[in-house]
């Protein structure tokens, strides 16, 4: 049984991390315009709900933002049974935000033991994993493989798509 220390200390971390996610999605209403905006600000929730919030504080809200919206950009066309894999050291200059390490961001066709395949991976090689966000979304796309809708807003039917960062 939980104590109600427990309790509290529980209650005290889902608030900074729900409050860590309400500042990256503030910054997307305050930067971006309209439907853009609220697609932004549904996808980083949709990224960082389960992230943990001491992992979202090791950078700042901007640059957790910019992720988002590169995954973002990055699920925007990928046909069905293809891997996109991008690996990049992002520079405010080059990506229009920053980070200390490496990045990895993949978006896959949902299937079992994706992270524990890509963790298994890294961990071999030596490289420290300082954050993963993994939503598994449901996804509506075209013919072509462009992403028309994410989430909530996709068909109930939409197949799933992994996205790791």
């Amino acid at each position: 049984m939980d104590s109600p220390v427990t309790d509290a200390k529980t209650q005290s971390s889902d608030r900074r991390q729900q409050n860590a996610v309400d500042a990256i999605a503030a910054i997307a209403a305050e930067t971006l315009a309209g439907a853009s905006a609220e697609e932004a600000a549904s996808f980083v929730r949709a990224l960082y709900d389960k992230a943990p919030a001491v992992d979202l504080a090791t950078a700042a809200p901007r640059d957790r933002l910019g992720a988002a919206l590169q995954l973002l950009a990055q699920a925007r066309s990928r046909r069905p049974g293809e891997t996109d894999i991008a690996v990049f050291n992002p520079l405010d200059v080059d990506h229009g935000w920053n980070s200390p390490h490496s990045v990895v961001m993949i978006v896959n066709d949902d299937m079992p033991f994706l992270v524990d395949s890509v963790m298994g991976e890294l961990v071999g090689r030596e490289i420290a994993v300082h954050l993963l966000a993994h939503p598994i979304l449901k996804v509506t796309r075209d013919a072509s493989g462009k992403l028309q809708a994410f989430g909530e807003a996709a068909v109930p039917e939409a197949p799933r798509d992994s996205m790791m960062l």
